[in-house]
């Protein structure tokens, strides 16, 4: 595939022809919200476009908020510049240079101000909500569907039919091979479905393409094979021992003596089970005619015997079985696929549901039908203009919606602004090809060249680090492309680096650790164990450095001295940030710790089912044990003893949960939870946690979650204490 190159232009807001198909690289800190707001108003003033007409796509509903209320900051500054027919901003004067009918503008800006609540500023799924809803007809979407944020259940429901279907009819020996694959129980194959991110993605290529159902494996040679070694060992197996173990002609480092007898007893485990397994045992290779005469000293005959031979026919055997449930276990992967999507459009149509991906999916295809020629004329004629905010963060169905609607063809306005280099995070949904394809596509390309944001030295460092590797970021269609600081005089007036003892450190250093400080060999790698024991003990050390520095005003950010408010760390994996933040604890350091990690990995997960199941069941005594010494309610092993010696006090908490349960059935789980976190003081006993305010934040998510999933799905206490217990099985995995 050959990529067409465009010449990259520094953008100029105030220039750029308002025509075409737009892409803008925006790195982090060079004014991207800025362009965005510059862009919306020059729509208002030089296209006379309503703020309805005007669609703004960004990817969060923070996101959108943020933007909404920049734009409409940035509308007011505007109308009061042209009344004032003066600004300090320079990109405002410039516009009202460049706008000969100040009244005119006046009057536009005005009324973008009063009508600003109409503001077409969505996110992506809004977006397709809206245009999927207000164009029920040529979308073919049904007026009365809910929109879900959980379709979970319903896709459990589905693998759960599939695996009955398939897997419980199955022969024993295809269940052992299906086992030893680790395919314990459904939920194994709602991973490969990627709990539902999979299904419905139509550009999605399954590779390879089985038709199903394939051949079925040929089981009665394996039994055959078996059995024959079987009545061989059982009136052999001294001698075939006997004759290993005195044998001078092996290989005596591929059979050691001591090794023998260990071999012996494994395959006497396997030929004398209640049943056969597909797995051999690990060493059975070394009772096969052809290994033993691999391994035989040169010009010496390797031992004979039927056995060997057997067993040379038993391995074979099985090696071709394997490979035939192999070949059916790939089919049954990719039938899933065809399953679940049919069974799941089928579900959610019965129930008149739809899912957040559905958004995108219906809208895709309503725009791809023979009628879709309609809805893309209606979408178009509804918003002459579309900025898309993170459009590195896009994947190939969102870009399909808006070249559909904004492409080749059409005489709509298209600007897709993002960040390149952040178009390898596929983990939040962004697509690198898709990000290339745009591209190739866009007719004119702009970067912002200006970065507002960072220290002029440390942006002189980064491009120095990525301007000495040719392909950086490996593709051509993504060159690095060097941004710049201010100029002098637009630079602000304080300083962020870091001064210590009067010296200001370099804006970016890299540590090295030598070899010899791990106290590895010379010539290998630093052991991994040691580096993530010494590691965050080095970080932690500094920062607490740092720290002690700035209480001595020794360490100063902007003739400040340094707190722990100003140091973040970036680490890679969730487990990596405990393990400093344990540190950090250690040296009373405090720290908040933020995660991509699923809320049902946390702690707080564990600790609130526990309490729930002795909600659900308040008299299993063992239960109500069990939440109780959660740190929701804090009791110690010796409270919890003297509770239970003390009879009165013992039956005052099962009474308590006794009315828990009582609250959950009668007035809902809401109204319990909230009873739960103040009866218990669940609250302040938290915060009292160094990481208290991350612990508490969980407890309340996770509030807002099972509401949603009990009212949604309809569960009731058990069915919901099933579905949590799930989910966080699901998240450990």
């Amino acid at each position: 595939m050959t990529t067409a190159h465009f010449p990259i232009e520094h953008l100029d807001p105030l220039l750029i022809p308002l025509q075409g198909i737009n892409l803008i690289e925006a790195s982090a800190g060079t004014g991207k919200t800025y362009t965005i707001t510059t862009l919306f108003i020059r729509l208002i003033l030089e296209q006379n476009l309503l703020v309805n007409r005007i669609l703004v796509v960004t990817f969060t509903e923070a996101a959108t908020e943020e933007l909404r209320d920049r734009i409409r900051r940035r509308l007011y500054q505007t109308l009061i510049a042209f009344q004032q027919g003066q600004s300090e901003d320079p990109v405002l004067t410039c516009l009202i240079q460049q706008y000969p009918k100040p009244h005119e503008a006046i009057l536009r800006l005005k009324n973008a101000l009063r009508g600003f609540d109409e503001a077409a500023i969505f996110t992506i799924h809004s977006f397709c909500r809206q245009m999927l809803q207000g164009n029920a007809f040529e979308s073919g979407v049904l007026f009365d569907t809910e929109l879900v944020s959980d379709q979970s259940y319903l896709l459990r429901e589905i693998v759960e039919d599939f695996w009955r279907q398939h897997f419980y009819q199955a022969s024993p020996l295809l269940v052992s091979y299906l086992l030893n694959q680790g395919y314990h129980q459904p939920s194994k194959l709602l991973k490969i479905l990627n709990y539902g991110q999979y299904i419905g993605q139509p550009f999605l290529n399954k590779i390879p393409q089985i038709e199903f159902p394939v051949t079925a494996a040929k089981e009665s040679d394996l039994y055959t094979a078996f059995a024959a070694a079987q009545n061989t060992w059982r009136s052999y197996s001294a001698q075939i021992e006997e004759l290993l173990l005195q044998n001078t002609h092996l290989n005596g480092t591929q059979y050691k003596k001591s090794s023998i007898p260990q071999w012996c007893k494994a395959v006497d485990r396997f030929l004398n089970a209640p049943w056969l397994s597909i797995p051999l045992p690990d060493k059975w290779i070394k009772f096969t005619q052809s290994e033993l005469i691999k391994c035989v000293k040169k010009g010496k005959t390797a031992p004979q015997h039927i056995f060997f031979e057997q067993c040379e026919q038993l391995w074979h055997c099985q090696a071709v079985l394997v490979a035939g449930f192999e070949q059916q276990l790939l089919a049954l992967k990719i039938k899933l696929f065809t399953v679940a999507e049919q069974a799941l459009a089928q579900k959610k149509h019965r129930h008149h549901i739809q899912s957040f991906d559905d958004l995108l999916l219906n809208l895709y295809h309503a725009l791809k039908t023979p009628r879709g020629h309609y809805l893309t004329q209606l979408i178009r004629y509804k918003y002459h203009a579309a900025l898309i905010d993170e459009f590195q963060d896009t994947d190939p169905v969102q870009y399909e919606i808006f070249r559909t609607l904004y492409g080749a063809g059409s005489d709509r306005l298209l600007f897709l602004i993002g960040d390149p280099k952040q178009a390898i995070y596929s983990f939040r949904g962004a697509d690198i090809f898709t990000y290339m394809a745009a591209c190739r596509d866009a007719q004119q390309h702009y970067t912002l060249a200006t970065n507002w944001r960072s220290e002029p030295n440390l942006i002189q460092a980064v491009n120095q680090l990525f301007a000495n590797v040719a392909r950086p970021f490996m593709f051509a269609a993504i060159p690095f492309q060097p941004v710049q600081a201010p100029a002098q005089h637009q630079l602000p007036s304080f300083s962020n680096r870091l001064k210590i003892e009067n010296k200001y450190l370099p804006p970016l250093q890299i540590w090295f650790v030598p070899r010899q400080l791990a106290h590895g060999p010379p010539d290998k790698p630093i052991n991994k164990s040691w580096a993530k024991q010494q590691i965050p003990l080095t970080v932690a050390n500094e920062i607490a450095r740092l720290l002690m520095l700035g209480q001595r005003e020794q360490a100063l950010i902007n003739n400040k001295p340094v707190v722990a408010g100003d140091i973040a760390v970036l680490v890679r994996t969730h487990a990596q940030a405990q393990r400093l933040q344990q540190v950090l604890t250690q040296l009373q350091i405090p720290s908040v710790l933020y995660s991509r990690d699923s809320l049902f990995a946390s702690h707080e997960i564990r600790e609130i089912e526990r309490l729930l199941l002795a909600i659900a069941d308040p008299s299993d005594e063992g239960l109500v044990k069990s939440a109780l010494t959660t740190d929701m309610i804090g009791l110690s092993g010796h409270d919890l003893y003297q509770l239970l010696d003390n009879e009165n006090a013992w039956q005052t908490y099962l009474n308590r949960f006794q009315y828990y349960h009582f609250l959950w059935q009668h007035l809902g789980f809401i109204q319990m939870y909230r009873t739960v976190l103040m009866t218990e003081q669940v609250q302040s006993r938290l915060l009292s946690y160094p990481d208290g305010e991350r612990r508490l934040t969980n407890v309340l998510h996770a509030a807002e979650l099972l509401q949603q999933v009990t009212v949604q799905q309809k569960r009731g206490i058990n069915s919901l204490c099933q579905w949590l217990s799930q989910q966080r099985v699901q998240s450990v995995r």
